[in-house]
């Protein structure tokens, strides 16, 4: 007894863990009411953390005990955006190789943060912005910053950034920036031309968590004067001499207009007062 025995042999295999890197970057959402949540699209976090990669399937869930038994219960389809209301703040991922030659029952279990940036609010109307083409040269330069009121609201300037473009496609992605927005070299266009704002919190938000918005430019030919040779000057007679009289200043205006509905016509004391918009209150008398 016990002088009896058999040897055989064992072998040991280590095998690796998948990697797809680490730390994982943040998965990013836009808070599209501002409400603090956002909707994260996991699909498109899957396929870029798989971007360079093969052979290696990954599993979404929302808590480490769940992840860690990987049965399947507590999965997070990923084929859907995944709202954070339930206020979670990062997930966790189980990466597994799937390669048949090399597939094991080994896995990896990451987390990663979850980070919504606000959307700033913008108005989907703006003012038109028109200058006067004074010297008739169909140029003129603008001050597309004029906007800039109706476009911040009640919001703390000192967290956004405003740039201007001259396309859509340059407003979304925040290309291209127009350089001098308080001195655009504007040109009369028939359509107007339109300018694209986008505003974006200086948070270091992503490119997409930008609100954008346009307005119409307009650089317009100044109204002539059509005396149509007549004189302008208005007398009427001292009929109880004592040098003062009421004068209709508005008899002239059909000549003046040419008779264009669209044109009307402002009547100053003095150059003061057209310089500083101080008008004559009743011209007819």
């Amino acid at each position: 007894a016990g002088m009896c025995g058999a040897e055989t042999t064992v072998d040991l295999q280590v095998n690796p863990l998948p990697v797809i890197g680490e730390p994982l970057p943040e998965a990013i959402a836009c808070d599209e009411d501002n409400d603090g949540f956002g909707a994260f699209d996991l699909q498109q976090y899957n396929d870029d953390l798989l971007a360079t990669l093969t052979d290696i399937t990954l599993r979404f869930y929302e808590t480490l005990d769940n992840a860690t038994a990987d049965t399947g219960a507590g999965q997070i389809d990923i084929t859907v955006p995944y709202n954070n209301i339930t206020g979670m703040t990062s997930l966790y991922v189980v990466a597994q190789d799937t390669n048949p030659a090399t597939v094991t029952a080994c896995t990896k279990i990451y987390e990663f943060e979850l980070v919504v940036y606000p959307i700033p609010e913008i108005p989907t109307a703006l003012e038109t912005l028109t200058e006067c083409d004074d010297d008739n040269n169909l140029m003129e330069i603008i001050d597309l910053t004029q906007n800039e009121v109706a476009i911040i609201g009640t919001q703390d300037a000192t967290t956004l950034v405003i740039t201007y473009h001259n396309t859509l496609a340059d407003a979304e992605t925040g290309n291209n920036p127009i350089l001098d927005p308080a001195n655009y070299n504007a040109t009369q266009m028939t359509p107007l031309e339109v300018i694209w704002v986008r505003l974006q919190v200086n948070d270091g938000s992503p490119n997409m968590c930008a609100a954008v918005s346009s307005f119409e430019i307009s650089v317009e030919s100044p109204p002539t004067a059509n005396p149509a040779n007549d004189d302008l000057d208005l007398m009427v007679c001292d009929d109880d001499a004592d040098t003062f009289n009421v004068f209709d200043l508005t008899v002239n205006e059909a000549s003046l207009t040419g008779g264009d509905p669209l044109l009307s016509v402002t009547y100053y004391a003095s150059l003061a007062d057209q310089m500083s918009d101080t008008p004559i209150a009743d011209p007819t008398a």
